[in-house]
């Protein structure tokens, strides 16, 4: 697995990591074959796949006719953008927020990606070409072709999954084509990136793909510590059996070496003194009176930007290993004109392990402006994780088209059957600290203002318990899809799944603050459940329809691989129920689609009665509206863009004074915006964009504990067509340096969004 903690990883497998990827690299980029077609003409194919269809076999209606919001990040629209990561990726999709706290509650930052949909947490919601994704890590997308979001409870499309809606990525595949690219990139936070990516045709019926990922870099603040590595290896290969049978065998294999930072403390106004305005440093971003009250009884705000560039952690002990990989096969084979057989079937690892500092002020409460030079922080708290995860997926699907009482069916049906595992051992924090001389510290702190100053050695190590909780989840489902045209103008959808899942096994249970972690075996439970959708659409014409549609989904305990310590309770599913009103249009070459939808989701929720035992009792509400454009405007102007209006809130609890308080992570107003233009016959690319957020709130102790107020960040690209196949690319991200809090936790720390970024890329085609 990924390296133990405690436990330095050995140089020599970090080389031969990159060695590997370097060298499987060299043949295939040795072996390309150049490929010259004028640069309008590549640019134009390119700009018009912004408006691109969802790769889901499951939908198998283009969007136009699809009864229900999608939203579809295309792989040019995030070359354009620059983006490399998932959570730059979401930033193209209003209503989707990756702020850390969470919703319900929480409030824990992490390094993985977080993802809410519509107020409803989606970080158990993340697939892979329709699979859900192993585990929680950081997501790069340098083999991933697009992007979709489906909004809207969604079990009968994903099975057990969150109400807000889901997150798919779709794999680059092997084709029958001639193409690769090789690209390398340098920004302002000392991230170098290179990428290749090969595609080549071997005989009439075989054609094999690979890419390859390094990148390192990241120090956003500029503290000197921060960093994150990647290094990837992916491939492809393709077997065309017969005009009727093919086969797809995908591999994807990635390891993490990072050295993150969870945040910086929040501080009192008595604590930031010198850092008033006018004197030493900006003023903070935010009212700190917007933060509401913490339990000192003081008010909070985050720490003055002029001192992001400190940081808050015990330098050689705060580390994050992950390593990722997958193996898939995808066999298609025609039966007929109009029935045909699919099977997907998944491994999958994930093994991960880290420390991290959890920073928080010391005594804020006694924070005298007279001897704010005392004020320490300490580091002694930590974020510390290993664990093991690993999955088994297979799905049979059955694609038919035919005509049954007089009306045209687009049938799926399937079976799908899951297993995951996880190991998630109890630390036990055996590390002391000393200082410069050798000498014991007791509680190690740092300087609020100069953390740089204060030497912490760190001896001993962090070990796992020697008891290994190790807990199973399985899953069979059975599902189907019929898509029914009922004459020129009306379609009607109709769809359900049933699933049957089991989760067994053990696991540390912490008592409480102050109180030893309990070992407890022999913890289970059982769920099955029906989830079902239908939908009702009126085709005006081709390009056009409306559409009214309804949804639900089931959450059951532990669908995370995470017992709470009540699962063994059995309880039911967390439900929730979702109404959407909906029109589409696209122009008349299909190349721009047009949007809009009215939707109301209610979810019920796990609720604590008068004696603290859980039942499904409490509700929350999220609806709203939302409009979206993406694709060709103009021959040479491109957009996707999106805004969100959502109302969410808790409508029933059994502590009614929490009812009509809101969800966290889910701002009333939130805006996606991207444009390119093509210049000087289409070898001139430019473009700019803007994410704008009413601002995003954390709930606890029943009132808003924190707000982030509103914000909102500008991006601006341009890129040239030096040659037929070369392109050089600038990408400015945040270009106002707008300021804000884009992370919160619970425990007294924040993370602030990334400073102006600009970025210069090179990408040669061949």
């Amino acid at each position: 697995m990924a390296k133990s903690i405690g436990r330095p990883l050995p140089a020599a497998f970090k080389r031969s990591a990159l060695v590997m990827a370097v060298t499987a690299a060299i043949p295939l980029l040795a072996s390309a074959q150049t490929t010259q077609l004028p640069a309008t003409q590549v640019d134009s194919q390119a700009a018009e796949s912004y408006n691109v269809n969802p790769s889901s076999p499951k939908l198998t209606q283009p969007l136009i006719n699809t009864p229900r919001t999608i939203s579809v990040v295309s792989e040019v629209a995030m070359r354009d953008q620059g983006v490399t990561s998932l959570g730059d990726a979401l930033r193209n999709v209003a209503g989707v927020s990756t702020f850390g706290g969470g919703e319900g509650g929480g409030g824990v930052v992490t390094i993985s990606d977080k993802v809410t949909i519509r107020g409803f947490d989606a970080r158990s919601s993340i697939y892979v070409d329709g699979t859900r994704d192993i585990a929680g890590y950081s997501r790069d997308m340098f083999n991933y072709e697009q992007l979709e979001v489906i909004k809207g409870a969604g079990g009968s499309l994903m099975g057990k999954s969150a109400a807000g809606g889901s997150v798919n990525l779709s794999s680059k595949h092997a084709r029958l084509d001639n193409f690769g690219s090789v690209g390398v990139s340098y920004d302002e936070l000392d991230t170098k990136r290179l990428t290749g990516d090969y595609n080549a045709q071997l005989t009439e019926n075989i054609a094999i793909r690979g890419n390859a990922l390094y990148s390192d870099g990241g120090d956003r603040f500029d503290n000197g510590v921060e960093n994150y590595e990647t290094r990837g290896l992916a491939g492809s290969v393709l077997f065309n059996l017969s005009e009727n049978t093919s086969i797809t065998l995908d591999a994807l294999f990635m390891d993490q070496d990072n050295t993150p930072m969870l945040g910086m403390p929040f501080v009192s106004d008595a604590a930031a003194g010198p850092f008033v305005p006018g004197v030493g440093s900006p003023a903070n971003p935010n009212d700190p009176d917007a933060f509401g009250t913490g339990g000192s009884g003081l008010d909070f705000g985050a720490l003055p930007s002029g001192m992001w560039d400190n940081y808050y952690g015990v330098r050689g002990r705060d580390f994050e290993e992950v390593d990722t990989s997958m193996l898939t096969m995808i066999v298609n084979h025609r039966v007929s004109d109009n029935f045909s057989v699919r099977n997907q079937t998944r491994w999958g690892s994930n093994d991960s392990a880290s420390v991290i500092t959890r920073p928080g002020l010391v005594d804020a409460a006694a924070g005298d402006p007279v001897n704010y030079g005392t004020q320490r922080v300490s580091v002694s708290s930590l974020q510390m994780n290993e664990q093991e995860n690993e999955l088994f997926v297979t799905a049979f699907d059955g694609l038919l088209n035919l005509d049954f009482g007089g009306l045209q069916h687009d049938l799926v049906f399937g079976v799908e059957y899951s297993r995951e595992t996880q190991k998630r051992p109890q630390l036990i924090n055996n590390l002391s600290y000393v200082d410069a001389n050798g000498n014991p510290i007791t509680s190690p702190t740092v300087s609020l203002y100069n953390p740089s100053a204060d030497f912490i050695g760190v001896v001993g190590s962090i070990d796992a318990a020697p008891d290994l909780p190790n807990v199973k989840g399985r899953n069979l489902a059975l599902y189907l899809f019929d898509t029914i045209n009922l004459g020129d103008h009306w379609q009607l959808d109709l769809n359900g799944r049933y699933d049957h899942y089991k989760m067994e096994g053990a696991q540390f249970i912490s008592g409480g603050r102050g109180t030893p972690s309990i070992f407890t075996p022999g913890l289970a439970l059982e769920n099955e459940f029906f989830s079902w959708g239908t939908a009702l659409s009126y085709k005006f014409n081709e390009n056009s329809n409306v559409y009214v549609s309804y949804s639900d989904s089931n959450e059951p305990p532990g669908t995370s691989l995470a017992f709470s310590g009540n699962e063994s309770d059995e309880l039911d599913p967390e439900t929730a129920d979702s109404y959407e009103v909906g029109a589409k249009w696209q122009s008349a070459d299909q190349r721009l689609l047009l949007s809009g939808a009215y939707f109301v989701t209610t979810r019920d929720v796990r609720d604590t009665d008068v004696d603290g035992n859980p039942f499904i009792g409490g509700e929350q509400e999220s609806k709203g509206f939302e409009l979206s454009a993406v694709g060709a405007v103009t021959d040479n102007f491109f957009v996707t863009a999106s805004y969100t209006k959502l109302e969410a809130e808790v409508t029933q609890n059994s502590n009614v004074d929490t009812e009509g308080n809101g969800l966290a992570a889910a701002p009333d107003d939130t805006v996606a915006l991207w444009g390119t233009y093509l210049a000087m016959n289409g070898r001139l690319t430019l473009g700019a964009g803007l994410n704008h957020s009413s601002g995003d709130t954390y709930w606890r102790q029943n009132r808003a504990y924190f707000e982030t107020g509103s914000y909102t960040e500008v991006q601006a690209m341009a890129a040239y067509q030096l040659t037929d196949n070369a392109r050089v690319q600038l990408n400015i991200n945040n270009l106002t340096d707008e300021e804000y809090v884009s992370d919160y936790s619970a425990r007294n720390h924040f993370l602030p969004n990334t400073p102006r970024n600009m970025k210069l890329s090179f990408n040669y085609n061949f």
